[in-house]
Formats: C-alpha cells, sequence, structure tokens
C-alpha cells in the first residue's frame, strides 16, 4: 500500500490521511479503500463481509477506471476482473489479522457485527480453526463442570467421615485419599490457570469455575 496510509499493525488501524486520486490507481490503494468501506457499509447495515466486499471491490476497481485519464474499450472489461483481483487480495491481507491482532479472536466469537469487528476480523475465517476452537471451548466446560463437581463430593464426603464415621484406621485412609484427590484437582487448576489466562488475553470468553 502507499506511504501515506497505515496498513494492519499490531491491530487494525484506520488510515491517517485522506483517500486521493492516486490512491485508486494501485492495487494496494484499492484494497485498503475497499476493506475501510466494506468494514463500514458491513457494520452499519449488518451485511455479511464477504457479499459486501465483493460488491464493494468491484465498485472501487470501476472507480478507479473512472478516475483514470486514459481509458479504453477494453479496460471497461478488464476492470470487471480487477474487482475480484482487489477481493482476494484483501481476504488474503486480512487473514493474517489473527497473528497482529490480539483481539481478533473475541471479535470473531462475536455473533453481531459492528464496525470495529467488521475491520478486525477475517472475511474469510478458517472454519476448521474455528469449529476446533468451539469444540475446546465445550470440553473445556464440561470438564471444568465435572471438576467443580467432583470437589463439591470429595467435600461433602470428608464431611460425612468426620462427622459420622467412627475414628478407625480406615477412616484415616479414607481421608488421606479425599485429600489426595482434592490436591490434584487444585493442582490441576493451577498447572492450567497460565493457559487460561493466555486465552482470555486473547479475547476468548471461558465460562468462570
Amino acid at each position: 500500500m502507499s506511504n501515506s496510509h497505515n496498513a494492519v499493525s499490531g491491530g487494525a488501524q484506520l488510515p491517517k490521511e485522506f483517500f486521493t486520486i492516486p490512491t485508486f490507481g494501485t492495487l494496494g490503494g484499492c484494497a485498503l479503500v475497499t476493506w475501510v468501506v466494506s468494514g463500514v457499509l458491513s457494520g452499519v447495515f449488518q451485511i455479511d463481509l464477504k457479499i459486501i466486499g465483493l460488491i464493494v471491490s468491484v465498485v472501487v476497481a470501476y472507480v478507479g477506471l473512472f478516475l483514470s485519464k486514459d481509458r479504453q474499450k477494453a479496460q471497461y472489461i478488464i476492470t470487471f476482473f480487477n474487482g475480484f483481483l482487489i477481493y482476494a487480495t484483501v481476504i488474503g491481507g486480512t487473514s493474517f489479522l489473527p497473528y497482529i491482532n490480539p483481539e481478533t479472536a473475541k471479535v470473531t466469537q462475536e455473533k453481531e457485527l459492528s464496525i470495529k469487528t467488521a475491520l478486525t476480523r477475517p472475511w474469510i475465517p478458517d472454519q476448521n480453526l474455528v469449529v476446533a476452537t468451539k469444540q475446546l471451548l465445550e470440553i473445556n466446560d464440561e470438564q471444568a463442570n465435572a471438576l467443580n463437581e467432583s470437589k463439591e463430593r470429595i467435600e461433602e464426603i470428608t464431611r460425612y467421615t468426620l462427622e459420622v464415621t467412627p475414628p478407625s484406621p480406615q477412616r484415616g485412609e479414607l481421608l488421606e485419599r479425599l485429600s489426595h484427590s482434592r490436591e490434584i484437582i487444585e493442582d490441576t487448576d493451577l498447572r492450567v490457570r497460565p493457559k487460561v489466562d493466555a486465552l482470555e488475553r486473547m479475547g476468548v470468553r471461558l465460562d468462570p469455575r
């Protein structure tokens, strides 16, 4: 893209200067215009980025053609295909957002589009990755519920053992096993906590345990 604009860097950033006629004369400039216009329209009118993006790409290509001084008949046909090239360029560019924008996971999870989410989410997310992430989150929820239920059961059995069961070697052994089980659960929580914190910093919502 031209030097007068900031590309996506450390998160999606809008251009610091206005678009100019030369902006429409380069592939990078047209891709930037398409990205901004499509994101705004998609966020305002709740339109799928893939659909509005394709339309805007073709329109931007023809705007660039009409702004050029020398136009030939063949260019009207070529410009149509240039619109697809612009569209493919934006798709390729936004596919890198998860690597440079720490909030991509967060905005991708949001069902309702806003201008911010439309500008900071990939136009075509990796569906395999989306499905895998969803399944991992479901597994995490099920395991968290199972661990919480196990901890509650251990506490109940411990209280019952202390209150009802007469002192005996068997009771001491049972309490020791219950304590060991509780320690395993607590140790697991401690070991996974850094990973959970890292996911939450990326915007992935995890149900609190």
